[in-house]
């Protein structure tokens, strides 16, 4: 026989026994893991054996505390919770409330991503089922940019916009011009954070004959805030039924929201001065307003408060408690001005901020009220 062909002979048998004692030691590793398995799934882990219910409120306790928005991708998004083990994947899609707070950025990001959020954002509403909604859309970019620019922000309103018979609270930045097509009934909004994505048109002392109307059809509207770019001139509410209100503006526009809004009683007010902006004031009806923040705008630092007095000085509000003010809009007698501003028995707080004056002026002017102070910078510098 030919020695080549008697090896290969002899090294099939060798290898048919490595074969076998391969196969018997696969055969007992298959053993042992399924042994192994078997263990584990004997095993209840604490945190599944928990009812449904409280791993439900586990999960909408996970989700971010710093926010009232949470975004549809990243770290504080639930849909982490769908990857750990199909009971938390049901769970997390049977409760709705987790997914009903939506945070959508639609700034420069490339198609793909848009069209990407654009799914995760109907899935969210889908998943959410007929839960109420609290909605955040932010788009920064100008009305230009939007007309130069092949953007779907259209899409993604037109989404949320579907689902409006669900807002419970909404923040929208977006182009001036996409906020006409906010038209459709809003039943249970209650919270509303609104502002164009870039200022319009300068300050003016009448209403734009083109003003958007806004929120119309929200009969429990009560909360309101302005964003920085808002200009209320540009914008209809329906301010009769607003009790809170958060907005800053030159004095002719605090007067156009103060003048309609006549049910509140929670304002907070940043007054930009403009000297000469107000000639005559009109009148401003009486106002229920318990708590009242009046604060310097930053860009009118060198301006006359003249105006901003005028303002004050207008307004009843027999009710108030808490009264927070800058001394900086209350001109050069600013006890004459809060004398004025007032009700007979004081308020039961006052805050005053960047004040110039020493603490005792004001203790002794209201001694039934309980005063606090923050000195402006100047002030302090001034007197080291």
């Amino acid at each position: 026989m030919h020695p080549e062909l008697a090896a290969a002979r002899n090294r099939i048998a060798q290898v048919d026994i490595e074969i076998k004692e391969l196969e018997h030691t696969l055969s007992m590793r298959l053993t042992e893991r399924n042994q192994c398995r078997q263990v584990l799934a004997r095993y209840k882990y604490p945190i599944l054996t928990l009812p449904n219910e409280i791993t439900s409120e586990i999960f909408l306790h996970s989700l971010p505390s710093h926010t009232e928005f949470v975004s549809l991708v990243g770290p504080d998004s639930p849909s982490s919770l769908l990857q750990i083990c199909k009971q938390w994947r049901d769970v997390a899609l049977g409760t709705p409330a987790l997914w009903s707070s939506i945070h959508v950025d639609v700034n420069h990001n490339p198609p793909s991503v848009y069209e990407r959020h654009l799914k995760l954002l109907e899935l969210w509403l889908e998943r959410s089922g007929t839960y109420p909604l609290s909605i955040r859309l932010w788009d920064m970019r100008s009305d230009e940019e939007l007309a130069s620019v092949d953007v779907p922000t259209t899409k993604f309103l037109d989404a949320i916009l579907r689902h409006s018979s669900r807002w419970q609270e909404v923040d929208l930045t977006v182009p001036y011009e996409l906020l006409r097509v906010v038209t459709t009934p809003m039943p249970v909004l209650r919270r509303v954070s609104v502002g164009p994505a870039e200022r319009q048109m300068p300050l003016d002392t009448t209403p734009s004959a083109t003003a958007v109307a806004l929120f119309t059809s929200a009969p429990d509207l009560r909360t309101v805030l302005l964003h920085p770019t808002c200009n209320p001139f540009t914008i209809t509410l329906p301010w009769s039924q607003i009790t809170t209100l958060t907005a800053e503006g030159y004095v002719p526009e605090a007067i156009h929201m103060l003048h309609q809004t006549t049910a509140l009683e929670t304002c907070t007010l940043t007054i930009y001065c403009q000297e000469g902006s107000v000639s005559t004031l009109p009148i401003i009806p009486t106002l229920p307003l318990r708590s009242l923040s009046v604060l310097w705008g930053e860009g009118s630092l060198n301006a006359d408060a003249t105006d901003a007095v005028k303002l004050l000085t207008a307004l009843t509000v027999p009710l108030l408690h808490t009264l927070v003010i800058s001394e900086l809009l209350l001109g050069s007698d600013p006890i004459a001005a809060l004398s004025q501003l007032l009700p007979e028995g004081y308020p039961h707080k006052m805050h005053i901020s960047q004040a110039r004056r020493p603490s005792p002026v004001y203790r002794d002017a209201f001694p039934d009220a309980e005063v606090t102070f923050e000195s402006s910078v100047e002030s302090e510098s001034e007197s080291e």
